[in-house]
């Protein structure tokens, strides 16, 4: 639901200014970008302990018999997909802010 909020803010900014300006370039959505990369590291992290958790916690219960439960091995791109989108993420938000810096700078020159 944050991730949503935060998305929908962003696009609704784009348009908030005058009927000639349409910009993504504001000092608000690259704060908004690092949240959204910041909530999808912290799903990352959730997801890496939550099998180690659920593992410790489970271990000995009527589903497995009181005994080892049988190991599944997740694919790599599975279990890392949130952090390498978070990486991505925090990379176009460092764009935004170039891209903040670049239209401060060629306002006085227009």
């Amino acid at each position: 639901l944050a991730l949503v909020w935060l998305v929908r803010s962003m696009v609704l900014s784009a348009w908030a200014g005058l009927p000639g300006q349409v910009t993504p370039f504001i000092r608000d959505n690259v704060r908004r970008l690092r949240w959204i990369a910041g909530l999808f590291a912290a799903l990352w992290l959730y997801h890496s302990i939550l099998p180690t958790l659920t593992d410790e916690l489970s271990f000995y219960s009527a589903l497995n018999n009181f005994g080892q439960a049988v190991g599944e091995d997740t694919p790599w791109y599975l279990t890392n997909g949130y952090l390498a989108v978070a990486l991505l993420l925090l990379i176009l938000a460092q764009v935004f802010s170039y891209g903040v810096r670049l239209q401060k700078d060629v306002e006085g020159l227009v």
